[in-house]
Parts: C-alpha cells; sequence; structure tokens
C-alpha cells in the first residue's frame, strides 16, 4: 500500500511538471496544420502534445485515418528528446540510445514533429503525418505554429 501511495505521489508531482499549450490553441494548431496540408491535396493527422508527450489536441483529415501512429511517434521524438523529429539522425550518431532507438523504430527521425516554445521552454509538440514526405508534414506543421505565434504565449 506504501508503495502505491508513494508512486501516486510521483506520478502527481511529474503531472504538474507537465507544460502544454492551452487546448483552444492545441486545437487551432491541429485545424491549421490539418487544413494546411488539405489545401495541397494531402490527408494528414496532426498531433499535439504536452511537454511529456501527453495528447492535448489530435485531428485526423478526411481519408488520412491510420496517419495517427506516425504523428505519435514523432510527438515522442520531439518531447524526449527536445528537437525537431526530422533532425533526429544527426543526433543519433552523438546519443547511443537515440541510434538504438531509429534502428529499432525509423520513423523516430522522420521529419514532421517540431517543439513548441514559450520563453525559450519546450511546452509540447506538434506533429504531422500522412503527406508524401515528412518535409512536407514538417511545412504544414511549421505553418501552424508560424499562424497561431502569439497564441502560444
Amino acid at each position: 500500500m506504501r508503495t502505491m501511495a508513494v508512486t501516486m505521489l510521483v506520478l502527481a508531482a511529474q503531472a504538474v511538471q507537465a507544460r502544454a499549450p492551452q487546448r483552444k490553441v492545441a486545437t487551432e494548431l491541429a485545424k491549421i496544420a490539418v487544413a494546411t496540408c488539405g489545401a495541397q491535396g494531402f490527408k494528414v493527422s496532426a498531433l499535439v502534445v504536452d511537454s511529456v508527450g501527453a495528447p492535448v489536441a489530435r485531428l485526423s483529415g478526411e481519408g488520412a485515418e491510420g496517419q495517427e501512429g506516425n504523428a505519435v511517434i514523432k510527438a515522442t521524438t520531439v518531447t524526449r528528446y527536445k528537437i525537431p523529429s526530422g533532425e533526429a539522425a544527426a543526433l543519433a550518431e552523438k546519443t547511443p540510445a537515440l541510434a538504438t532507438e531509429l534502428a529499432a523504430d525509423p520513423r523516430m527521425g522522420w521529419p514532421g514533429g517540431l517543439p513548441l516554445m514559450v520563453k525559450g521552454t519546450q511546452i509540447g509538440a506538434i506533429a504531422v503525418a500522412g503527406a508524401p514526405g515528412g518535409d512536407k508534414d514538417e511545412a504544414c506543421a511549421r505553418a501552424a505554429i508560424d499562424k497561431v505565434g502569439a497564441g502560444l504565449r
């Protein structure tokens, strides 16, 4: 019983430490990313997570079902390593743990996941998946961040 109480205290402390964009802002980020890619004919899913990777908002465009898993992996890379997901391969050269993870699941290094920053602190990530190429996913995520801009503060 005591172990469970200590575990619950640790989990509560971790929850307090997690930072996140407001749900309204996170939803707007996902909508803009999906709409931006949709306007180019790409069927994508967008995921916004807090600083520890817990989902805050998710949205899949029409016909993009099945892409959420890739978005989750990209968002996990961003929150775990504090870098855009497309930079994981370069970091893996210096980080054995990441190299091992990339060897097990190369999707962790696919572009499309970007950190959400406020005053130099990462408050979460946005990840987009489903466009024909991670560079296009990343462009849609970047467009969402650029459009929301001050809303993240």
